[in-house]
């Protein structure tokens, strides 16, 4: 009988997307996995028979995975490249030496090849593997009382029952902070960071999509065959304080005016000068009418909606940029 106290959920990068390997981390958090298979079942409705269904043959099979905890610098990595963009290799920054640098930024003229991961679940009674787990969207909520949490539902291919890669350990990570958090506002995408705004955030969520779609090629298997990506757009609920900078949304939102975003949250010191950080860049337009005099801790907010659009400029919607101190992606943290 499984005890629940027992789960876990371990992750490798597939060197060929699609290709099962060994776990070689141990993921902290929360994962739902949902198997789903697709069924033909004709009701024949020339059986001369009451009964309503019975034959069903399996025509597809796939698997679905939400994953829910709080975002840390080390293993937000991992979804990051499950949704955003693969094989992104990390650099060092100047005056490190252990830091590392993890640049998230789409391209919106290439592919952007999402990495696959094979997820090993279950608990002392048995494990499932799932090959090929891609990311459909990553939620990242700013709440002002805890870690900012992060919400990735995911996709892959059916999974089958195995055994548990050994000898892993729990891996030691930080978490977000959603209150040390930093929002800049500025008028250009060059001019990202330049004016911080520190009496405007009060919350918001962040919504990423990968944009993939399922391809299903006759390849002799019922699993999806592989990946393409569709157009997609990074979408922002903020609640700002109603002050003259909230105002000023206002004003964007009336004009139709681009507003580019940072939002900058750092953790502890690595070394030197250097610190874990979460920088997400955006530009925005505000899409949809804005929910006027909430309150929040006494205060009169603002709840702007909007989408990331392309700025002409610098030919940019939006990217991720991430310090830890993880060296690669397949590493053990």
């Amino acid at each position: 009988m499984g005890v629940s106290a027992l789960r876990r959920i371990q992750v490798g990068l597939e060197t060929v997307r699609g290709t099962s390997v060994a776990a070689s981390k141990i993921l902290l958090g929360n994962l739902r996995m949902t198997p789903r298979l697709e069924s033909y079942e004709p009701e024949d409705e020339d059986r001369n028979s009451l009964g309503l269904l019975h034959r069903s043959t399996i025509i597809g099979q796939s698997c679905d995975l939400r994953y829910e905890g709080g975002a840390t610098f080390e293993q937000i990595i991992n979804f990051l490249a499950m949704t955003m963009i693969g094989a992104v290799t990390p650099t060092t920054p100047g005056g490190g030496t252990l830091s590392r640098d993890w640049a998230f930024a789409p391209s919106l003229i290439a592919a952007n090849t999402q990495d696959g991961f094979t997820f090993e679940y279950g608990d002392d009674q048995q494990e499932y593997e799932s090959a090929f787990v891609v990311g459909k969207q990553l939620e990242l909520s700013y709440d002002m009382g805890g870690p900012i949490r992060l919400t990735a539902d995911l996709v892959g291919r059916y999974p089958v029952k195995s055994t548990f890669t050994g000898s892993l350990t729990a891996p030691t990570v930080v978490d977000i902070v959603s209150k040390v958090t930093t929002i800049a506002v500025d008028t250009t995408w060059a001019g990202l960071g330049g004016t911080a705004k520190s009496t405007l955030l009060l919350g918001g969520t962040v919504r990423i999509p990968s944009g993939i779609e399922l391809v299903k090629y006759a390849d002799g298997s019922l699993n999806w065959s592989t990946t393409q990506e569709g157009k997609r757009a990074l979408e922002v609920e903020l609640l700002m304080a109603h002050n003259a900078d909230g105002e000023t949304q206002y004003d964007n939102y009336a004009a139709r005016t681009t507003t580019f975003v940072r939002l900058e949250t750092l953790g502890p010191l690595i070394e030197g000068a250097l610190y874990k950080r979460l920088q997400i860049d955006m530009a925005l337009r505000w899409t949809e009418p804005p929910e006027m005099f909430e309150l929040e801790s006494g205060l009169t907010a603002i709840r702007f909606k909007g989408k990331s659009v392309v700025d002409p400029t610098s030919a940019n919607d939006y990217e991720v940029n991430v310090r830890n101190a993880v060296t690669a992606m397949n590493g053990a943290t």
